[in-house]
């Protein structure tokens, strides 16, 4: 499978968006997540890095554009849109 190496989505997120798909009956490597990093503001704290991923059904063309970084549930709205039929 080819959803690795991103900076911002972590391999726990990757695998709750698998099984979403798996769960309604789409097989992984028929999406495809382009991960796209907010620019880091300039700070003497560090902070957590965010960003948006645009994920896309390669058959229909179908796609959405979720938050992604610190404290957000991207995977879990993925599941829910997916349930709903918005990637068909």
């Amino acid at each position: 499978m080819k959803f690795k190496n991103f900076k911002i989505i972590d391999a726990s997120e990757i695998e709750d968006f698998c099984t979403a798909l798996r769960e309604s009956g789409y097989a992984p490597e028929d999406f495809d997540i382009v991960e796209h990093a907010d620019p880091l503001p300039v700070s003497s704290k560090p902070e957590p890095e965010t960003g948006t991923a645009t994920v896309s059904n390669k058959k229909t063309g179908a796609e959405r554009t979720y938050p992604i970084g610190h404290e957000t549930t991207w995977p879990a709205d993925f599941a829910q849109e997916l349930k709903a039929g918005a990637f068909k």
